[in-house]
């Protein structure tokens, strides 16, 4: 951390008011705003981690724990 600002390749969605995020999900689905996610099995995070940290990411990762 530099001068209280974090300096990681991690973002994390921040959260808002409930009628916020209900309002964008009724939005997305209406219009059929769909997200881009790229999924790795869990077998696979440190591999996912390296994808994230090298910036090869384009959208956000998810981590499937069935997998």
């Amino acid at each position: 951390m530099s001068n209280g600002v974090a300096t990681t390749p991690f973002t994390v969605w921040a959260a808002t008011a409930p009628s916020t995020t209900a309002a964008t999900l009724e939005f997305c689905a209406r219009h059929r705003i769909l997200p881009r996610v790229e999924h790795f099995p869990m077998s696979r995070v440190n591999e996912a981690i390296e994808h994230l940290r090298s910036g090869k990411t384009r959208y956000c990762i998810v981590l499937d724990a069935g997998k």
